[in-house]
């Protein structure tokens, strides 16, 4: 007779937020950290120019510059105050600094009080979209207000602990990836100066490169789209080429004549 061990099942609770585990619960970002905004302060870059030195001075999406003061000593977490990273999150709004640093008015700083673990927070913050939670008209703004208000979802302490070290273990494996792609990325660039300059030649291959002009080899295409027979449009990215204006902007930006 064959006998099973019986898993455990968890209990979750309804929540303004939706189902959580029932040991965990909802608190407001003001709840669990503490907003030291009062004791940041931009510096120019005229004036940080002459007070060079070995302190970060961090903005809303990192380091900018290094000055010879601190205003923080402490393990903090910085949230982007303003920027169009707010919606685009083309970098970490959330990040975690610690030690002797400066930060100017472009980022909200936080202090994670007792039971709660930083880089399970930091984590959080950064896991969330911010589009609802946006005050700004002419660029992106998250005022403290509003932040306060941020419903976070806690688990009990050591969870959170674990959480976040199972997060850090894939944020080292993402860096040592990212390390790898740049030293493929420098070895391709290697290659390609040498092997289309001609100073490296790839076995079974030999004599003397030639230089021609550019305009010897290719013809500029201008015929414009009368008939309307060509319907998908591109948009031109930094990163990938031509893509679907779709895939760029999550929706299609040209007219619905594309004639031209």
């Amino acid at each position: 007779m064959s006998t099973t061990t019986p898993h455990t099942q968890t209990a979750y609770k309804d929540t303004p937020i939706g189902k959580i585990p029932a040991d965990w619960e909802v608190k407001r970002l003001g709840e669990i950290v503490s907003f030291l905004d009062e004791n940041r302060r931009p510096i120019k870059e005229t004036e940080r120019s002459k007070m060079k030195g070995p302190y970060p001075y961090y903005g809303a999406s990192g380091i900018i510059d290094y000055v010879n003061d601190y205003l923080f000593d402490d393990e903090l977490i910085l949230l982007g105050e303003d920027g169009a990273n707010i919606l685009s999150r083309a970098t970490p709004l959330a990040f975690m600094v610690e030690g002797k640093v400066w930060v100017n008015n472009h980022a909200h700083v936080l202090k994670t009080r007792d039971g709660y673990d930083r880089k399970f927070v930091t984590e959080y913050l950064e896991s969330i979209k911010y589009d609802k939670y946006n005050t700004g008209t002419a660029q992106p703004k998250l005022n403290k207000e509003v932040c306060l208000s941020i419903p976070i979802v806690v688990p009990p302490l050591s969870e959170q602990k674990r959480i976040a070290e199972v997060l850090s273990t894939w944020d080292q494996a993402i860096q040592l990836t990212e390390q790898l792609i740049r030293q493929k990325e420098q070895r391709k660039k290697w290659l390609m100066q040498n092997l289309l300059t001609g100073k490296m030649r790839l076995k079974g291959f030999s004599g003397e490169s030639q230089f021609r002009v550019l305009g010897k080899f290719i013809t500029e295409v201008s015929d414009r789209n009368k008939n309307g027979e060509i319907k998908n449009v591109l948009s031109v990215t930094n990163s990938k080429g031509f893509i679907n204006q779709a895939e760029q902007f999550e929706r299609e930006v040209a007219s619905a004549d594309v004639s031209n």
